[in-house]
């Protein structure tokens, strides 16, 4: 699957983490970043990933940051985009918005939860 991935400064690690695991198991990504942990504005990622999938040809879109929220509100300023915080995405979500701060507890769900996500709607929802 084509993803474009993207995270400010809070959520960079976690993002490093998550290309790694989808790489190795066999996804496209596309990175537009932040590719450090300086300050940035997170809303210019979310816009990013957003205009990805609307118009880049990828499938789906993960944002990172701190808490999630921030992404989701940006990314869903634009028309037809859904994206939902965390795991509470419905079938016609094309974007998931993670936050960091879990990662450090539960790594391995963030695995888990993020192939759940890429699987087609037709899979998760009957």
């Amino acid at each position: 699957m084509k993803i474009t991935i993207g995270s400010d400064h809070a959520g960079f690690a976690l993002k490093k983490v998550l290309i790694d695991h989808l790489q190795r198991s066999g996804h496209h990504l596309t990175d537009v970043g932040t590719d450090s942990t300086e300050p940035v504005d997170y809303p210019d990622y979310a816009e990013a990933v957003a205009r990805g999938v609307l118009h880049g040809g990828t499938e789906r879109g993960i944002l990172i940051c701190g808490t999630g929220i921030g992404m989701s509100i940006s990314a869903n300023k634009l028309p037809k985009v859904r994206a939902a915080n965390n795991c509470s995405n419905g079938p016609k979500c094309l974007l998931m918005c993670w936050y960091r701060k879990l990662m450090k507890a539960i790594p391995a769900i963030y695995r888990q939860l993020i192939l759940l996500f890429i699987l087609p709607a037709t899979k998760r929802w009957p």
